[in-house]
C-alpha cells in the first residue's frame, strides 16, 4: 500500500529541513515580554530572533568591543616618572645611606612618529569592520534558520490537515462498508481494508503532530520563547518574490557586493594592509622626550632635558615581521576569494533547487492535484451509489494524498532554497 511511503517521505523531508540549533533559553521570555501566542506568520518570529537570540547578542557585543578598540588604538602610551637618588654618602662603616646629595625627578613621554598612530587606528578599524560584518553573517544565518523552521512548521500543519481530511473520507466510506456488510450486501474484505487504511492514517497523523511540535520547539528556542508561549497555527507561507528579482547573474553580483562574509574578509584585508605598512614604519625610530627637575639639599637646583630614540639594528626581527604581515595579507585576500567562490557555488545550487521546486509545485497545484481530486470524487460517488467497489476509492484517496504531500514537499524545497538565497545575497528579495 503506497500511502505510508509517501507520508513518511514528507516526514523525513520536514525532519531534514529543521536544521536550527538550540541557541536560547526560556529565561529570555521574561526579559523580553513575549506575547502569549506567537507564530501565525513568519514576520512574528524574525524580529524576536534579532532582539533576543543570545548568540547574536554575543556577536553584537564583540562588534561593540572591536569598535571601542578603534578609539584606544593610536593613543599615546602612558608617560613614565623616574626618580633617581644621587650623591649618596655612607654613614660611617655602615652600608646605609647617610646623606643624599640630590634627587632627580624625570618625566618621560614616548611619541610614535611617521604616522604609526594613524596606522594603528587603521588596523583596529579594519578589525572592527570585520567584527560587525561577522555579526551580520550570524544574523542572516539565524534568520534563514527561522525561515526554514517556519516552512517546516507550516508543512507539518498542512500535511496533518490534508491527512485529517482523507481520514474523514476513509472513515465515512468505512462506515458505509460496515453497513453494507451488516445488511448482507457488502464484502467483509472491504470493511477490513477500510479499517486498516484508517489505522495507518491515524498513525501518520500522530507522526505529523510530533513533527509539528518539534518545529514549534525549534522556533521557540530561536526566539527565546519559553514553553508557556503558544504557537498559533500558521496561516500561510510568505509571498515569493517576482521572477525578475531572481536573475542568477544579478544575484551573483549582488552577493559579491553585499554579502557580509565577503565584507568581513575585506575588513581583515584592510587591517592586514595597515599592519604591513606599520611594520615598514618600524624601521623609523620613535622619539622619547624627558624633562627632569633636580632637588639638591632640599632646594630646586635646576632642570635637565633629554631626547631618546631606539636604534633599529635588529633587521632580522623586522624582516620576519614583514614576512608575517605579507603572509597574513595574502591569506586574507585568498580567504576573501575563497568565500566569494563558495558563495557563488552555493547560490547557483540553491537557485537551481528553487527553480525546480517552483516548477514541481506549479505542476502539482495546477494539474496533478485537480486531477487526483476529480478521480477521488468520481470513485467516492461510484462507491456510495453502489456502482463501484471500494478498492478504486481507496486507491484514489491515496493518490490524492500523495499529490498533496508532494506539493507540500515542493513548497518546502522552494522556500528553504529562497531562505538560503537571501542569506547569501545578504537581504530579503
Amino acid at each position: 500500500m503506497p500511502s505510508p511511503v509517501s507520508l513518511r517521505a514528507i516526514k523525513q523531508s520536514i525532519a531534514i529541513l529543521i536544521v536550527v540549533w538550540p541557541l536560547a533559553s526560556g529565561m529570555a521570555l521574561a526579559q523580553a515580554g513575549l506575547p502569549g501566542v506567537l507564530g501565525s506568520r513568519l514576520e512574528d518570529f524574525i524580529p524576536k530572533v534579532r532582539q533576543l537570540n543570545p548568540e547574536l547578542a554575543a556577536a553584537t557585543l564583540d562588534a561593540a568591543a572591536a569598535q571601542a578598540r578603534i578609539d584606544a588604538a593610536g593613543r599615546l602610551p602612558d608617560p613614565a616618572l623616574r626618580t633617581e637618588f644621587m650623591d649618596i654618602d655612607r654613614r660611617g662603616s655602615s652600608v646605609l645611606p647617610g646623606r643624599i646629595g640630590q634627587i632627580k625627578y624625570t618625566f618621560l613621554q614616548e611619541f610614535p612618529l611617521w604616522g604609526k598612530r594613524g596606522l594603528q587606528r587603521d588596523v583596529a578599524r579594519g578589525e572592527a569592520d570585520s567584527a560587525d560584518a561577522k555579526r551580520r553573517v550570524m544574523e542572516l544565518e539565524l534568520t534563514a534558520r527561522v525561515k526554514v523552521a517556519f516552512t517546516a512548521y507550516y508543512a507539518a500543519h498542512e500535511a496533518a490537515r490534508l491527512t485529517r481530511e482523507i481520514t474523514g473520507t476513509v472513515r465515512r466510506i468505512g462506515d458505509l462498508a460496515n453497513q453494507r456488510y451488516a445488511q448482507g450486501s457488502g464484502d467483509v474484505q472491504e470493511s477490513i481494508r477500510a479499517a486498516t487504511e484508517l489505522v495507518m492514517l491515524e498513525e501518520e497523523l500522530a507522526r505529523l503532530d510530533a513533527e509539528k511540535r518539534r518545529a514549534a520547539a525549534q522556533l521557540r528556542l530561536l526566539t527565546g520563547a519559553g514553553v508557556n508561549v503558544t504557537l498559533a497555527d500558521p496561516r500561510a507561507l510568505r509571498r515569493l518574490p517576482p521572477d525578475a528579482a531572481l536573475s542568477l547573474p544579478a544575484l551573483v553580483e549582488r552577493a559579491r557586493t553585499t554579502n557580509p562574509a565577503i565584507a568581513a574578509e575585506a575588513g581583515m584585508i584592510r587591517s592586514a594592509e595597515a599592519s604591513r605598512r606599520l611594520v615598514d614604519k618600524s624601521w623609523y625610530p620613535d622619539l622619547t622626550v624627558g624633562v627632569s627637575g633636580v632637588d639638591r639639599d632640599r632646594r630646586f637646583a635646576g632642570y635637565e632635558a633629554m631626547i631618546e630614540f631606539k636604534i633599529p639594528l635588529q633587521g632580522g626581527l623586522r624582516h620576519a615581521q614583514a614576512r608575517d604581515a605579507a603572509a597574513r595579507l595574502g591569506a586574507a585576500r585568498a580567504r576573501q576569494e575563497a568565500v566569494a567562490l563558495r558563495l557563488e557555488a552555493e547560490l547557483a545550487e540553491q537557485w537551481a533547487v528553487y527553480r525546480a521546486g517552483g516548477r514541481i509545485a506549479a505542476l502539482l497545484h495546477g494539474t496533478h492535484l485537480p486531477q487526483a481530486r476529480l478521480a477521488l470524487n468520481t470513485a467516492l460517488r461510484a462507491y456510495e451509489a453502489g456502482s463501484g467497489p471500494l478498492l478504486p476509492a481507496l486507491d484514489a484517496q491515496r493518490r490524492y494524498l500523495q499529490a498533496g504531500v508532494e506539493h507540500l514537499r515542493a513548497l518546502v524545497q522552494q522556500h528553504a532554497s529562497l531562505a538560503e538565497i537571501e542569506r547569501i545575497v545578504g537581504s530579503d528579495l
